[in-house]
């Protein structure tokens, strides 16, 4: 390893011997220490309000992918009926001009998405209504295999509070941070969880990361000058939202992706890279 990526390992390995016993948290999520995400920085951006069968209410993130689909995470979606979808802003609440809202009931959860281990933890959304591109509106192209110790960023509306031992309290404003890939190997030996190859984690300088609240959200690295997404957040540790984060490769489900919305679309527009 590089000096670099042993300074990594170091530095989350003994963060991690404090929580090694924490079990996984399929998120409701947040940024933590994050950055304030300035309006058109991450058009592709959506936030969820999810009505749920059960009279209960779930919030999370999304990414834009085409002008009618969504990309997400299984957990935010499942036994939904109903989803508030906003776009074009960083206010949660969509209260400036440039929001764009719609209310949708359908949406596709991968076929063998397991609610316990979070193992094909990807959903898609279909919106009822083609949204118009514009410069804080934009889809995302999907991105390729994501390499270890490389630098990505996340996004999100999760709660920023040092405290989370009150439940969870989302940001009425959009955040981001940078983060680093870390090998499977290595967030399996941290976490002391399994991972599978269809998964990644990432961490950071110890102090900033996805937390609840941030689910669903894109996780996306800049490539040649484009930003592509590379993953969905879907589990962390739990308490400390500082800590190694787990995501969907978004590679690993091109296909399942594009037959997903082959199957469910008479057209759509797509962002191409």
């Amino acid at each position: 390893m590089k000096l670099y990526q042993l300074s990594i390992f170091w530095a989350v390995k003994v963060a991690l011997h404090l929580v090694s016993s924490e079990k996984r948290s399929g998120f409701e999520s947040r940024i933590h220490n994050g950055t304030a995400a300035k309006i058109g920085q991450f058009p592709w951006q959506a936030y969820l309000d999810v009505d749920l069968r059960d009279s209960y209410v779930k919030e999370g993130g999304a990414a834009l992918i085409s002008n009618k689909w969504l990309l997400t995470a299984a957990h935010c979606v499942s036994d939904a009926i109903n989803i508030t979808v906003v776009l074009g802003t960083t206010l949660r609440g969509g209260q400036d001009p440039s929001a764009f809202r719609t209310k949708t009931n359908e949406f596709y959860i991968h076929e063998n998405y397991n609610n316990v281990t979070l193992d094909n933890d990807i959903a898609l959304i279909k919106m009822k209504i083609a949204v118009t591109f514009t410069r804080n509106i934009t889809a995302i192209p999907l991105g390729g295999y994501l390499e270890e110790f490389v630098s990505v960023t996340v996004s999100g509306w999760g709660d920023t509070r040092q405290d989370l031992s009150e439940g969870m309290e989302m940001s009425d404003i959009l955040y981001y941070t940078e983060l680093t890939a870390i090998p499977n190997d290595l967030c399996i030996q941290l976490r002391n969880d399994s991972i599978n190859e269809k998964q990644v984690c990432t961490i950071s300088d110890g102090t900033s990361g996805a937390c609840r609240g941030d689910s669903g959200g894109p996780l996306v690295r800049l490539v040649n000058g484009t930003w592509t997404h590379v993953g969905i957040v879907s589990f962390g540790t739990g308490f400390n939202c500082s800590l190694p984060t787990g995501y969907i490769r978004t590679d690993s489900y091109r296909e399942w992706i594009k037959s997903t919305m082959k199957k469910h679309s008479k057209k759509c527009s797509f962002k191409k890279l």
